[in-house]
């Protein structure tokens, strides 16, 4: 190596490791490099198929969960309905049909015959769309909610060809809180296996009970509506700052992410419905949060967990997922 090339080097490792504004310029590229691939849903580009598909998700997601809610309020979720049916058409227009466009259709079907049943008239307007939309596609690809009957999911749950991984949904309703704490603790223990940079297990869990406490909480969080008066109890997942170091700071999500996935298997384990809730809220929302919560300053935010017994038979979404080769790219 050049003598040129190796003083370059070392004034890149110098300055980008060791110092403080290296840290900053870091943090500045990652942010613009982010800023370049999110899609914003007030300017939706038609050639940017994985941004609009992302979009589309996000947006048929509300109806499926709102579908799951505990009690489903007739004619919700309107103004979405019609912005969701605006990127759909916007899609086929570019792509034809697709997987997506058949899950989208089996949700508004879904939608439609709730309101029906209920004899709630949806605007003429938004009907005929729906209808074009149906007429537009298909619905052989399941979406909208589904029942689940708690005795052949832990059935299910225990055999070899399912497990635990394939019986998890995210659970909106409950039948009460949760009546032992030693399932909590149980959880806890299996969760605690999660891989964590260098073995630091930087992770932390607190756990409520109290309904001022949680409704407070959740006040803040707010990601709840529709179902925050079944929640009884409250998990949130924490990342100790001080267990990571320099450029670590992703590494808190890292690990935070891969543990809370793991508590809610575990959790699943126990026979606990769980829905995980982001933290994604300004610092100054954190620190009310923390404070409220009694959360030391040093630790992160991470993510949320509402809990509670599951009752025999519960809705939840389906949450149609992409295909195995939509994700997986082999490099030969």
């Amino acid at each position: 190596m050049k003598f040129k090339t190796r003083i370059k080097n070392k004034a890149y490792a110098v300055f980008f490791y060791q110092t403080n504004l290296g840290e900053f310029v870091g943090l500045i590229y990652n942010y613009l490099k982010y800023k370049s691939y999110i899609f914003n849903p007030s300017k939706l580009n038609v050639t940017e198929k994985e941004n609009l598909e992302h979009y589309l998700i996000k947006q048929y997601h509300i109806i499926e969960k709102g579908l799951s809610l505990p009690d489903v309020r007739l004619g919700f979720g309107r103004d979405k309905i019609i912005a969701l049916l605006d990127a759909s058409f916007l899609y086929m227009s570019k792509y034809g049909n697709s997987k997506l466009m058949s899950a989208i259709s089996s949700t508004l079907k879904e939608y439609v015959e709730f309101n029906d049943i209920n004899n709630h008239i949806i605007d003429s307007e938004l009907k005929k769309r729906i209808k074009e939309f149906f007429i537009a596609t298909t619905n052989d690809v399941d979406g909208g909610t589904k029942v689940i009957n708690k005795e052949k999911l832990l059935l299910d749950r225990d055999s070899l060809k399912c497990g635990l991984i394939t019986t998890r949904h995210s659970v909106r309703v409950f039948s009460g809180p949760i009546t032992d704490v030693n399932k909590i603790k149980s959880a806890v223990t299996l969760g605690k296996r999660a891989p964590s940079v260098c073995n630091r297990q930087g992770w932390k869990v607190h756990y409520y009970n109290d309904d001022k406490i949680i409704q407070k909480i959740l006040s803040l969080q707010n990601g709840t509506t529709g179902f925050t008066d079944q929640i009884n109890d409250l998990i949130i997942v924490t990342a100790d700052s001080k267990a990571f170091t320099s450029y670590e700071q992703s590494q808190q999500y890292i690990d935070g992410g891969l543990f809370s996935m793991n508590l809610m298997l575990a959790l699943h384990s126990e026979s606990i419905g769980v829905c995980p809730l982001n933290a994604c809220f300004p610092f100054v929302v954190e620190n009310k949060i923390k404070k409220v919560s009694n959360i030391p300053d040093n630790e992160k935010i991470v993510m949320f967990l509402a809990l509670g017994e599951m009752k025999d038979d519960f809705k939840v979404a389906v949450s149609v997922r992409k295909e195995t080769n939509e994700i997986l790219r082999i490099h030969e």
